[in-house]
């Protein structure tokens, strides 16, 4: 019998209740936070990035893409594409899910994470907690990502699964709300509180991560609660995305 605390039950209760989150049109609509050091990694103690999503099926997505450095798009058919680059290398660590993975027109948590794992450079996928297997492609010669002065869009990347990312051409059409960024990686204990938190749930600092940039998405990118940190002289602006509650 499935108890309160499985994910499919908390699936249903997330897709169930109202969240006020960021929309995107699906058209043209991105935030732009300009260009921070805070926003570039190295492979000791790595990275990770946690949002929850509610995206309309039938077309691709483009999520997140930081210049040359790190990017994230989602197939129409539910395929995940995590990539990191070595720019001066050329060469990526790339993450795909399984095919279906995500699931559309639902709440659902991703958490992605990028670093030493074994003593080699690792990139993971977890969707609602639960790490997706999926296929993974490290390139041989890649030593560790670039600090590039690349802005980050949110809501925006690039279809291309090359080391050179290209322009930014796929956006976004659906919700996301708790976008947060931070160095390091998080325990399976600290993933299951987050994802339990629910998509207006804060996220905290934990042991094992510092909050680099959290943007809850609320009512306006830069409402940062004051339990969390930001960066610095780093306000993001919206190009057309609108807050919604669905």
């Amino acid at each position: 019998m499935l108890g309160l605390g499985t994910n499919i039950i908390k699936a249903n209760l997330y897709n169930t209740l109202e969240y006020t989150s960021a929309n995107f049109d699906g058209t043209d609509d991105f935030f732009t936070v300009p260009d921070n050091d805070a926003l570039s990694f190295s492979n000791d103690p790595g990275f990770g990035i946690s949002m929850w999503l509610n995206l309309n099926d039938g077309v691709n997505h483009g999520i997140l893409q930081k210049g040359e450095e790190y990017k994230l798009h989602i197939e129409s058919n539910g395929r995940i594409h995590w990539m990191v680059t070595d720019d001066s290398e050329n060469k990526l660590r790339k993450k795909l899910s399984s095919i279906g993975a995500f699931a559309f027109n639902e709440w659902v948590h991703l958490n992605l994470e990028f670093g030493i794992i074994s003593a080699a450079p690792r990139v993971s996928i977890y969707i609602n907690s639960i790490e997706e297997l999926g296929v993974s492609t490290s390139e041989s010669g890649f030593v560790a990502p670039e600090n590039t002065s690349a802005d980050l869009l949110i809501g925006k990347a690039s279809t291309s699964l090359t080391a050179t990312f290209g322009t930014p051409n796929l956006v976004m059409n659906g919700n996301m709300a708790n976008l947060c960024i931070y160095l390091g990686s998080l325990t399976s204990a600290e993933k299951s509180r987050v994802y339990s938190a629910g998509p207006d749930g804060n996220f905290t600092n934990e042991a094992n991560n510092i909050v680099s940039a959290y943007y809850p998405l609320i009512s306006d990118i830069n409402t940062i609660p004051a339990s969390n940190t930001t960066l610095d002289g780093s306000a993001a602006s919206g190009q057309e995305p609108t807050f919604t509650t669905i």
